[in-house]
């Protein structure tokens, strides 16, 4: 089962949770999406043991929740204290984060092929240069008895070196190719996954593993109110999912005292609704942000990249009219 099939089976259910026509039936219909029939008869019969809608979409990875909230919600569900309707904010949720990854992807996909294109041509122009320009430019001066310009003569003997300009550039074309594919391909799937390498490898890096941490943060926001929907005290949820609030910059203290004070006014699972809006909403400005410094980190590396490239060529040109 692929991410556009999650994606449309997810879509698909939140319409019908909101207009009250979710049904055996009906979920039945939505699930012919799915190409691959032997998957579609396994969620059939897994939802025939299990009548949750949760515990089955979670079982197949298309939502995302804890196992031990998922057992919660099904044991409130038995006792009929919870009804499916909650389904559509755990839907909701995932929107949500297709909609923040999405952005992502398409933000430093754009900034990262850009670059690679300006690289490469940096790549040639410096080829060019070392190879046809600058050995004339020495030769002559070496005939004439006058010393190359410093920058010059560095920037020759530099591409001569084991670590020269080319190899660096090499480099970054390797590292920023491979997080282009690693970006472009990301699923929903693996984003939900704790144990994908190609997560692991994205929340290694500067500037792009604080948005995977956001993410993860709207993913635990919505498993504290499913749990708190399924009328567990803010104590017993906070026990059941410990949070991580360094990764995010967010002040504890601060939320757990407006989570307490809604708990006591009976609108604690309102307040984390409101919560995970206003985090969207930071978040898609903090993407931005941090999107315009990584193309000002990258563009202020080709730029001086093309700097000296343009120094070291031209530089004896207009020396030679001096020493003439």
């Amino acid at each position: 089962m692929n991410d556009h099939e999650m994606s449309f089976i997810r879509r698909h259910l939140k319409y019908l949770v909101q207009n009250d026509n979710l049904s055996v039936e009906t979920f039945h219909q939505v699930l012919e999406i799915i190409s691959d029939k032997a998957i579609k008869q396994k969620i059939k019969q897994d939802f025939k043991k299990s009548q949750s809608y949760i515990e089955t979409l979670n079982n197949f990875g298309i939502i995302n929740l804890d196992k031990k909230v998922v057992a919660i919600i099904k044991d409130k569900e038995k006792r009929q204290q919870v009804k499916n309707t909650h389904f559509f904010d755990v839907l909701s949720t995932h929107s949500i984060v297709e909609n923040l990854l999405n952005r992502v992807k398409k933000k430093i996909t754009a900034s990262i092929t850009y670059s690679i294109f300006l690289v490469l041509l940096a790549m040639l122009a410096n080829k060019l240069i070392t190879s046809r320009v600058l050995p004339k430019f020495q030769q002559f001066y070496v005939d004439a008895n006058i010393p190359l310009p410093e920058i010059t003569h560095y920037w020759f003997e530099w591409n001569k070196a084991l670590i020269s300009p080319s190899v660096l550039m090499l480099f970054y074309l390797f590292f920023a190719t491979l997080l282009l594919f690693s970006i472009n391909y990301l699923t929903m799937k693996q984003l939900m996954s704790s144990n994908s390498k190609r997560i692991c490898f994205l929340q290694k890096i500067p500037y792009i593993r604080h948005l995977f941490f956001r993410i993860d943060f709207i993913f635990w926001l919505s498993h504290l109110r499913e749990a708190s929907k399924a009328q567990l005290k803010l104590t017993e949820c906070l026990h059941l999912l410990p949070g991580n609030f360094n990764n995010v910059g967010l002040d504890r203290e601060k939320l757990l005292y407006q989570l307490n004070i809604s708990e006591n006014v009976g609108q604690l699972t309102g307040e984390i609704s409101y919560q995970i809006e206003n985090f969207d909403s930071m978040s898609q400005k903090i993407i931005e942000n941090y999107i315009y410094r990584l193309i000002a980190v990258i563009m202020l590396f080709i730029s001086l990249l093309f700097s000296l490239i343009v120094i070291s060529s031209y530089l004896p040109i207009f020396q030679l009219g001096d020493s003439i």
